[in-house]
């Protein structure tokens, strides 16, 4: 499940599910899609409840990061809290792709 908040071309996305992955990541390709169609050129990923995401998942937000790019926007993932999750974006290089926002917690 996702929740969406939209100020004018900058969207926020919560993700309220635990696990991103092949199985789950139409519904959030889908308000990605939304999203950009209605005119967002910024929008947040918000993953404090995400603890795992498959590379289906991340191969499809660099997508979505790289489309925007192409709009002068961006994608960024906020309040990561799973400390795995930040050691496989950084194994990845992602932290030089996207821009990652750890919570305060790390």
């Amino acid at each position: 499940m996702y929740t969406v908040v939209m100020k004018h071309k900058e969207a926020s996305i919560q993700i309220l599910e635990y696990r991103v992955h092949l199985h789950n990541h139409m519904k959030l390709k889908q308000k990605l899609e939304e999203l950009i169609d209605n005119g967002c050129n910024h929008i947040s990923l918000d993953f404090r409840h995400v603890k795992y995401i498959d590379c289906t998942s991340i191969g499809m937000i660099l997508s979505y990061h790289k489309r925007l790019e192409c709009q002068n926007g961006q994608i960024h993932i906020v309040n990561i809290q799973s400390q795995h999750l930040l050691e496989i974006f950084s194994i990845m290089k992602l932290d030089e792709i996207l821009r990652l926002e750890k919570s305060d917690l790390y």
